[in-house]
């Protein structure tokens, strides 16, 4: 029987989120009013028409860069096959990374200190950044990252359709059982 689980999560924003929402906006601010006085410099008629198409692009563009920092993980595991993706405000999708369960070396709940002072050719966050949340570890090499430790936040039913095609000591590490 085939097995596949979707799992979408979403990144809960932290203080640095909030930094640049806030910086956006004063940047906005900012920016609205040094184009007023550049306006009293070039005259009321031309001013006017300048200033309505350059505000709205201002506009636009805080909205725009505001909305890119809402992200949603998606967990797709297909018979072992695990597809993680990074969804940008609902309207762009990016791979991240592409592997087959039976690849991942060690597994488990993932904690600060224990990679603090490993190094890795690449590490992927794509948890949901929640502390309360267990957030999970997989360590493998990849074919195109090397060595990767990848860190996510998995379901119930995430875990269990991955653990048929871990490696039979992996899953007995990360789930103290077979």
């Amino acid at each position: 029987m085939d097995v596949f689980i979707e799992q979408i999560v979403k990144k809960k924003w932290n203080n640095t989120d909030y930094l640049k929402v806030a910086g956006i906006i004063i940047g906005g601010i900012v920016l609205f009013i040094v184009l007023n006085y550049v306006g009293l410099i070039l005259g009321f008629q031309i001013w006017l028409m300048l200033f309505t198409i350059i505000a709205a692009g201002v506009v636009f563009l805080m909205w725009y860069l505001i909305s890119n920092m809402r992200v949603e993980f998606e967990y797709s595991v297909t018979n072992g096959y695990v597809v993680i993706d990074k969804i940008v405000s609902r309207r762009r999708r990016k791979r991240m990374i592409t592997f087959e369960s039976r690849d991942v070396e060690a597994m488990q709940v993932y904690k600060d200190e224990l990679y603090a002072q490993r190094t890795f050719g690449k590490v992927l966050r794509l948890d949901d950044a929640n502390p309360e949340h267990n957030a999970w570890c997989m360590e493998l090499t990849h074919k195109d990252f090397g060595q990767t430790l990848v860190v996510f936040s998995p379901d119930e039913r995430t875990l269990a359709a991955m653990k048929p095609f871990l490696k039979r000591q992996v899953a007995f590490h990360a789930f103290n059982r077979v």
